[in-house]
């Protein structure tokens, strides 16, 4: 009989591996409820090859973040801060068991909540904001959503505590998707595209 693999004390998970940086090789739960897809790893490098002069000493936010893995990436590669955003709680422990795990609970913030009501235009200034960079890995459905929630609050960021005059902003969605015209004055500043996923800039 095959070997059975032991459960994560975080409920139904499977691990996957870092990147790159101070926490290369390093393994970290995601959770396996349907609702979390990381971002796979040649993706996620080269992503953060484009903007790693932009991490040392930055504040990140990681908005919809799953099992915390962008976020962690970038603190692993010279981030000195990052928050992470989750509504459903059962992601939410995982990231924080996740962070515990490496160490990370002085450079990292858990919120348990939406992004949508959390940050937007007229809401009070959080702590570690405006943002140096920007992680947005929505569910692909949530973003293919032309009158869902994404995109309305996207074009109103710039109108927001997280946005700085330099702040920058990753999008990773579906390769075939096409951005509206329409982002609220936030502008493309590259598209790379990887088989069926890509990541698009915005500054």
């Amino acid at each position: 009989m095959p070997r059975r693999q032991p459960k994560s004390e975080t409920g139904d998970s499977t691990a996957i591996r870092i990147s790159s940086g101070e926490f290369r090789g390093r393994k970290i739960d995601c959770p396996q409820t349907g609702g979390v897809r990381p971002m796979l790893s040649r993706t996620r490098m080269a992503l953060f090859n484009l903007v790693r002069d932009r991490l040392k000493g930055a504040t990140v936010w990681d908005c919809f973040a799953g099992s915390g893995l962008l976020g962690i990436e970038a603190v692993s590669q010279g981030a000195a801060f990052c928050v992470f955003t989750e509504r459903d709680p059962a992601h939410a422990r995982v990231v924080q068991a996740n962070l515990d795990s490496l160490g990370l609970r002085d450079r990292s913030n858990v919120i348990r909540g939406s992004i949508f009501d959390l940050v937007k235009p007229g809401v009070p200034r959080l702590p570690h904001t405006p943002a140096g960079l920007v992680l947005l890995d929505p569910p692909h459905a949530m973003i293919r959503e032309d009158d869902g929630p994404f995109w309305p609050w996207l074009r109103g960021l710039p109108e927001s505590p997280l946005k700085g005059d330099d702040t920058l902003i990753a999008i990773g969605h579906p390769a075939e998707m096409d951005f509206p015209v329409d982002l609220g004055g936030l502008s493309v500043v590259e598209t790379r595209v990887y088989g069926t996923v890509a990541f698009t800039l915005l500054s």
